[in-house]
């Protein structure tokens, strides 16, 4: 693997690191597919509050998600158990249902603000901006030291690019598709004008929208790069063309992905991922609820927290995070659950 991101799994070697395609190649090595799913996979799409992230959108490229869509599928039923202990499995217990798995692995796996996710793990109440000026700082320092050996110099650069590279993707992800009265778009550029689209070193060209007055932008981040030392560079410069870099680097609140809690509280899962969960579910489950009141006969409603319903929500997170859900209880998702139906009925309440 290249060397910048030889040096970004040793600062970071637990990380799901989302590998967008806009780097085919690193240090020489060209990126597939396979490689995708070892780094982690980028999302096809987001449409769930966070906007879309760096990757591409099935609609844009049919072949490409349908690769993935086909190797999710394969891994996930086939070779799977049928039957645990003579009982369904969960993915059973969904088939039944008519409901797709692969549907909720983009949910709550797949098209999760990663880059995001990443930079909230390991740099804490940073932000991205406040990461490239510290990299800066670095580099003029490092400029003007004479104590530090070139071989030493070079392996603080490989340091300083891959927080770089952190800070800007969780840039990137949050910029798309809307900065302040801009609306941003993105897609990649065949290679060779007139032939089949490619992916092998694709530029990217970015499209911004004002609401308002309609004014478009373009600019274009080249492809093509063998090495990952610019690739912000790259970006911050595509971003001046379209005069929206301060936007960019403005300094803004920003909801934390993550807390000194333990994982199971972070605002990732609470907030995002057991919503999304509930929200999609929870048609396939409708059940009769226990009303209690003296109207009860002519008051109905569908049950909120069914048995059958949380059971395999539950099991669902196990499947999707191991390491955050192995030891949640069911009132531990039912409160997390009634949360969510909770903050959902007052925000009905006030836009009335």
């Amino acid at each position: 693997m290249g060397t910048a991101w030889t040096v970004l799994y040793n600062m970071y070697p637990t990380a799901r690191f989302p590998l967008a395609l806009s780097l085919p190649k690193i240090d020489g090595l060209a990126v597939d597919l396979d490689l995708r799913k070892r780094v982690g996979v980028p999302p096809l799409r987001s449409n769930h509050g966070f906007g879309p992230r760096i990757g591409f959108d099935e609609r844009q490229h049919p072949a490409v998600c349908g690769i993935l869509r086909r190797k999710t599928a394969v891994r996930f039923y086939e070779g799977r158990e049928t039957l645990k202990n003579n009982l369904p499995t969960i993915f059973d217990r969904l088939q039944s249902r008519g409901i797709d798995y692969i549907e909720i692995k983009k949910l709550i796996s797949i098209d999760l603000p990663h880059a995001a996710l990443f930079f909230d793990t390991h740099f804490g109440p940073r932000t991205p901006p406040q990461i490239l000026r510290q990299t800066g700082h670095w580099r003029k320092l490092l400029s003007d030291d004479f104590l530090l050996s070139a071989e030493q110099k070079k392996d603080v650069e490989k340091t300083l690019i891959a927080a770089e590279m952190c800070a800007w993707n969780a840039l990137i992800e949050t910029s798309f598709p809307r900065l302040g009265a801009w609306s941003l778009f993105q897609h990649f550029v065949p290679t060779d004008e007139g032939s089949e689209p490619s992916r092998i070193h694709p530029d990217i060209r970015i499209v911004a929208i004002h609401e308002k007055t309609r004014e478009k932008r373009v600019a274009v981040v080249p492809g093509g790069k063998d090495s990952v030392a610019s690739w912000g560079d790259a970006w911050r410069k595509a971003f001046t063309t379209l005069g929206l870099l301060d936007l960019v680097l403005k300094r803004t609140r920003r909801k934390r992905l993550v807390s000194q809690r333990h994982s199971q509280a972070w605002p990732i899962f609470t907030k995002v991922v057991i919503p999304r969960l509930y929200d999609f579910l929870a048609p396939y489950y409708r059940k009769r609820g226990n009303v209690w009141s003296a109207k009860e006969k002519v008051l109905q409603r569908d049950a909120f927290f069914s048995k059958e319903l949380l059971e395999d929500m539950r099991d669902i997170l196990i499947q999707e995070h191991p390491d955050v859900f192995a030891g949640m209880s069911l009132d531990q998702l039912k409160a997390a659950v009634h949360r969510h139906i909770t903050q959902r009925r007052k925000s009905t309440e006030s836009a009335k």
